[in-house]
């Protein structure tokens, strides 16, 4: 994920892709995120992402929707432009000033939108006025991870977006599927966040180049649930232990980077953390501070001097047993490896850490002529759950 407007610019110039919907796309063109009822036209939810805004914007969009029917993608009003899609019972909505959105990045908007429906109807299944307001606060922290976190990243793989086209949301809006990229999916079971079971292959990212040195980004998911302290905030220990082989299979000692990066999701607080961005031979260690009942997306930078190798990352929980682990050979040409891991954290009746995980995930670079067209492809094994 790129760093800056201009960076982002530049990428989408060079890229030979399409232009692909990512978090700091979005965090320009999208000031509003709104949902209503298609039963009663209620107002479920009203996410203000840029606070310079009255709510002149939502009066007017529910105005103009209870005024019409049959309404195309794409309503102008004044100075703003309101990106609609439906589905099931429900309308979403993006708000977005006129003079910041071409006529290309429509579509950019399209994709964006139905990929909110997809994650949220994934997690939460049929989307209705009972399920979206029992479950606010999930839907807000969904839709600030795809806008703000960034860790949905759109892909047009073919056999996704066939999977998608067939057998995920219908849009009541006259939108062709060709416009449409899948975005990753997962499912929500319990407290733990899992991938969809309906798809064994899910595209994860691509690769970007960054000052002049290509970065890979692997997306895991994982959940804390723990219990919180006289004070709100419950601090725990994550350890992240590598392991680098050379092709051969023969370990190697080579140093790497181990750092953290945060990102701010919904409500006032926002998070503490402490991470030791040191080299170390085998292994670092981070410390994360979070209120309950709130999300964090944390990026692990590995690099080394001595490629090609194979990488093995295994996230631990104080020192104790093994809850995860990726594995992925490292082309020659890739001298930096990020690892972004997403933490949903939960308050819980009992004292206890426990970690819900994904163990033995496998990543293969599928490799092109460019290094920026990667793909990854994740094959999914059975989850498990471990109590500390």
């Amino acid at each position: 994920m790129c760093n800056d407007y201009n960076q982002y610019d530049e990428y989408k110039r060079n890229s030979t892709k399409s232009v692909i919907t990512e978090s700091i796309f979005t965090m320009k063109k999208i000031d509003r995120v709104l949902c209503c009822s298609l039963v009663n036209h209620e107002n479920l939810f009203d996410l203000d992402y840029n606070n310079k805004y009255s709510s002149r914007e939502a009066q007017e969009f529910f105005q103009l929707f209870n005024e019409t029917t049959g309404l195309a993608p794409f309503i102008h009003s004044k100075d703003l432009v309101f990106t609609q899609m439906s589905c099931d019972e429900v309308l979403f909505v993006l708000i977005s000033k006129t003079e910041t959105i071409s006529a290309t990045e429509k579509i950019s908007l399209i994709q964006f939108l139905n990929s909110i429906i997809k994650v949220c109807r994934d997690f939460i299944g049929p989307l209705n006025v009972d399920t979206i307001l029992t479950n606010i606060t999930l839907f807000a922290e969904i839709i600030d991870c795809m806008l703000i976190g960034g860790y949905v990243h759109l892909t047009d793989t073919s056999k996704v977006k066939g999977f998608l086209s067939q057998s995920y949301v219908e849009s009541k809006s006259p939108v062709a599927q060709s416009m449409i990229s899948p975005p990753t999916l997962f499912k929500l079971s319990g407290s733990g966040y899992h991938p969809s079971t309906q798809s064994t292959v899910v595209p994860v990212s691509q690769s970007t180049k960054q000052f002049s040195k290509e970065e890979i980004y692997v997306d895991l998911i994982e959940t804390l649930d723990f219990s919180t302290s006289s004070t709100g905030t419950t601090t725990c220990t994550v350890c992240g232990a590598l392991s680098i082989n050379n092709v051969s299979g023969s370990q190697k000692s080579v140093d790497f980077q181990l750092s953290a990066a945060y990102s701010k999701l919904i409500g006032q607080e926002s998070f503490s953390a402490i991470s030791d961005s040191q080299r170390f031979p085998t292994q670092g260690m981070l410390r994360v501070e979070a209120p309950p009942g709130r999300s964090q997306l944390m990026t692990y930078t590995l690099s080394t001097s001595e490629p090609p190798f194979s990488i093995e990352v295994k996230t631990n929980s104080n020192g104790g047993e093994l809850i995860s682990t990726v594995r992925c050979l490292v082309p020659a040409s890739i001298r930096c490896l990020n690892v972004s891991v997403f933490f949903h954290l939960e308050q819980k009746p009992r004292g206890v850490l426990s970690i819900k995980t994904l163990p033995g995930q496998v990543l293969s670079i599928k490799e092109e002529k460019q290094a920026i067209d990667g793909v990854f492809q994740r094959l999914w094994t059975d989850s498990r759950h471990s109590t500390f």
